[in-house]
C-alpha cells in the first residue's frame, strides 16, 4: 500500500535585498523553525511600489540572494519578480505560487509592511489568499496589536535591527559589514562595485 506523501509547508519572503544581510537570514531560519517549514521562497522585487528605487540592479539582487542561501536546503530564490518586470505587487505574486503549488501560500512580512498593507495593491484581497506570518521590526510595536486582531502569527526574537539602508551606507563610507552581510555576499559587492564602494566590504 502506498504512503499518501505530506504536502510540503512553504513560505514566500519579498522584499528589496538590496543586499540581502544576516537579518533577513536569521528571520527566515527563526520562522522556518517556528512554523516548521519545509522551504522559504526569497522573492526579489524588480521594483517596490513602496520604495524610491533599488542601487543594485535586479539581476545583482538575485545574485547574492543565491550566493546567500548556497547550501540551505530550506532556503531558495525565485526570480519570477524579475522576469515580469515593472513594479512588484505582493498580490500577484501569491497568486502565481498559489496557482503553481496548489494551496493557499504563507506570506513572511515585517512588522512596518503589516502596518503599511492597508495602502497596498487589493490589500484584503492579499489577506485572504495568503497566510500571513509577520517579524517584528524595531520602532513598529504596533504591529503585535495588529497582528492579534488579524489573528496571523507574529514573531518576536529576530535579528532584524540589521537594515539594508544602514549597511548601504557603512558600504559608501568603507566601512566593515562583516558579521552582518554573508562573506559570498561581501565578496560580490566588492568585486563588483556595488553600493559605490570597489573597497573592503
Amino acid at each position: 500500500m502506498s504512503r499518501v506523501r505530506r504536502a510540503l509547508r512553504r513560505a514566500l519572503f519579498g522584499g528589496s535585498f538590496d543586499p540581502v544581510h544576516h537579518g533577513h537570514l536569521m528571520v527566515a531560519e527563526i520562522v522556518c523553525d517556528r512554523e516548521r517549514l519545509d522551504e522559504i521562497v526569497f522573492v526579489p522585487a524588480w521594483r517596490s511600489p513602496h520604495k524610491r528605487g533599488t542601487l543594485a540592479s535586479p539581476q545583482d539582487r538575485v545574485r547574492m540572494l543565491r550566493l546567500a542561501v548556497h547550501g540551505n536546503a530550506r532556503l531558495r530564490v525565485s526570480d519570477v519578480e524579475i522576469r515580469r518586470g515593472g513594479a512588484s505587487y505582493t498580490v500577484d505574486t501569491v497568486r502565481h505560487f498559489s496557482a503553481v503549488w496548489g494551496e493557499r501560500p504563507r506570506l513572511i512580512l515585517g512588522g512596518d509592511a503589516l502596518l503599511d498593507l492597508p495602502t497596498w495593491k487589493e490589500a484584503e484581497a492579499l489577506q485572504r489568499e495568503a497566510r500571513l506570518v509577520v517579524y517584528a521590526r524595531p520602532g513598529f510595536e504596533a504591529a503585535r496589536i495588529r497582528a492579534a486582531a488579524l489573528g496571523v502569527h507574529y514573531h518576536d526574537q529576530t535579528l532584524s535591527w540589521i537594515s539594508s539602508s544602514r549597511l548601504r551606507a557603512w558600504l559608501q563610507r568603507g566601512r566593515s559589514t562583516r558579521y552582518q552581510i554573508p562573506d559570498r555576499v561581501r565578496a560580490y559587492i566588492e568585486a563588483n562595485q556595488l553600493y559605490g564602494t570597489g573597497r573592503r566590504a
